[in-house]
């Protein structure tokens, strides 16, 4: 909201305890007419991007190999996307 000010923020969220726990749910009370929380519907993992990308990078890099060093699995990381 600081990055975006006089406009509305949407954030999409999964189910998880800690994004609907009260206090996440108080807080929302005080900011609803800056924020919109979406929440995907229950057990929907394929509508969760971030675990749709996390399943993708742990298929691709968690193959029974190993990388010597960080160089190696960085220029892994980049070169997955080409």
């Amino acid at each position: 909201m600081k990055i975006n000010p006089g406009k509305k923020v949407v954030v999409f969220l999964d189910n998880a305890k800690n994004h609907t726990s009260f206090l996440i749910q108080t807080s929302y009370q005080k900011v609803k007419e800056k924020l919109k929380l979406i929440y995907l519907p229950r057990y929907s993992p394929y509508m969760n991007t971030q675990k749709n990308i996390w399943n993708y990078l742990k298929a691709r890099l968690f193959k029974p190999s190993s990388r010597s060093c960080i160089e190696e699995l960085t220029f892994k990381l980049k070169t997955l996307y080409v």
